[in-house]
């Protein structure tokens, strides 16, 4: 603000040493003020396009990271039996971090348009099928620490759905799934995944200013009743935990 000022100050004192009329002082302060906004413009310019290169440096390097995250999680899934509890979980971990990796990177604009960006999306609804998957399949499960983050899953699907990847039929297919499953903790997985597909696409539409289905927006409410059933249910039969 000092040196926004400052020509003004100058102009001031300058004038106290001459004799001009209120139209002259008007457009002299008029010339001050623009060359004073030009360069504060000029100013923010930089500082904008200093800002927007330091995003996308930020989200190439979430894509990296993102890159040998999927990497660990592929060997991690190929060698860890169903059986380990824990290997299981840390396949979870890094499919995850693969995922929510790439959704930056696509966010961050630092995955290019065309075949780059298409496999990504590709690769990120694999290991999205594979969270769900491998999460369906945990041995003495538990809602509240072994539950997908569905926040973070929504904004994965988002950032998918804005690179064309189909919302929809994931959805349905993830429903329908859910209705066949036999036992509670599947079903819960499988219905979180399909309420969180609708949520997102939900939220695609509203970007775009479209009008939501009613029948996607009934599907939605519903998935959202079976998953708070589901919760509960599971909370009370929850096993005790082992011995030690």
């Amino acid at each position: 603000m000092d040196e926004l000022l400052a020509p003004i100050g100058q102009l001031g004192a300058a004038m106290s040493n001459m004799e001009v009329d209120d139209a002259a002082a008007e457009a002299a302060l008029a010339e001050v003020l623009a060359g004073a906004a030009d360069e504060s413009k000029a100013a923010d310019e930089e500082a904008a396009r200093r800002s927007a290169l330091a995003a996308r440096s930020e989200a190439r390097g979430k894509a990296m990271e993102a890159n040998r995250h999927a990497q660990i999680a592929s060997k991690l899934d190929a060698q860890t039996l169903q059986t380990d509890g824990a290997g299981r979980r840390a396949v979870l971990k890094y499919y995850e971090r693969a995922v929510f990796g790439f959704a930056e990177a696509l966010e961050g604009e630092a995955v290019p348009p065309g075949d780059a960006r298409r496999r990504t999306v590709q690769a990120m609804a694999y290991y999205v099928d594979r969270m769900r998957d491998v999460r369906a399949t945990l041995a003495r499960p538990s809602v509240d620490d072994d539950a997908c983050d569905g926040n973070m899953r929504r904004r994965a699907l988002v950032a998918m759905a804005r690179a064309d990847y189909p919302l929809l039929p994931r959805a349905v297919a993830s429903r329908s799934a859910a209705e066949a499953a036999a036992d509670d903790w599947p079903k819960f997985v499988l219905t979180a995944d399909a309420a969180d597909a609708f949520v997102a696409y939900l939220k695609v539409l509203e970007t775009k200013g479209q009008a939501p289905p009613p029948a996607v927006l009934k599907a939605t409410t519903d998935l959202m009743a079976d998953l708070e059933r589901l919760a509960k249910a599971l909370r009370a039969n929850a096993p005790p935990p082992p011995p030690g």
